[in-house]
């Protein structure tokens, strides 16, 4: 009977369904890629709630079209290319949605009626590209380094996405602009009390995703106002 038990244990186990961890990893960085894509439909739908209508069809087909293409790079094309392709992409598409978002954020707190195809607009794509790479291999390095090094860095160059847009400041400005803000303004725990309230509400059952997190960067990007003595929307 134990014999027969073990066989059956065996057998169901050997014919178990399991996902190959790299579809885990592709899945993943789609799903990371889809948040991205929602915080900019909900930041655009809070700004544009008593205004024009919300959506730029054009840019958002455009958009869509790139999201589309980042499925089919991590799903249909197999093989290395097909994964080579996939990370490569899903890389690029990450940093131009959050550019949307952090655009987004600052069309909030100046007042103006912001929507997508605007907050996609940028001359400076490649610049963008070098300071999204930069940026976040500080604050993934840091955070790999036991967490701490990681929320220095949010702290200290949290607001340094907002000075390369907003006052179009070469990588190494703004990274300088933002630690120079934060130090001398004392802005460097409330941008990290930003950024851990976006990330705690993520975590707790994704609600972030609709509520904290854009709250996180629109707030930040307030405090990049005060920062800069401009004075924020009401």
């Amino acid at each position: 009977m134990i014999m027969i038990l073990e066989k059956r244990s065996i057998f169901a186990t050997s014919n178990a369904p399991r996902i190959p961890a790299h579809h885990e990893n592709r899945w993943l960085q789609f799903v990371t890629i889809l948040a991205a894509f929602v915080l900019v439909f909900v930041l655009d739908a809070v700004a544009q709630s008593d205004a024009q209508p919300p959506f730029d069809g054009k840019q958002t087909m455009e958009v869509l079209a790139q999201l589309l293409l980042s499925f089919i790079g991590q799903f249909v094309i197999r093989g290395v290319f097909g994964y080579a392709f996939a990370q490569i992409l899903g890389v690029l598409i990450s940093m131009i949605l959050y550019y949307g978002v952090y655009n987004m954020a600052l069309m909030l707190t100046a007042g103006e009626a912001p929507d997508i195809g605007r907050a996609f607009q940028n001359d400076r794509w490649g610049e963008w590209f070098l300071f999204a790479i930069v940026y976040g291999l500080m604050v993934g390095i840091g955070l790999a380094l036991c967490i701490i090094p990681g929320l220095f860095v949010l702290a200290f160059f949290g607001m340094s996405p907002y000075f390369f847009i907003d006052r179009r400041m070469s990588l190494g400005d703004a990274l300088t602009a933002s630690r120079e803000a934060a130090s001398s303004g004392a802005y460097a725990m409330p941008v990290l009390l930003c950024v851990i309230v976006g990330v705690a509400g993520a975590i707790l059952c994704g609600i972030g995703l609709l509520i904290t997190a854009p709250a996180a960067y629109i707030a930040v990007a307030f405090l990049y106002r005060g920062a800069t003595n401009q004075v924020p929307a009401p």
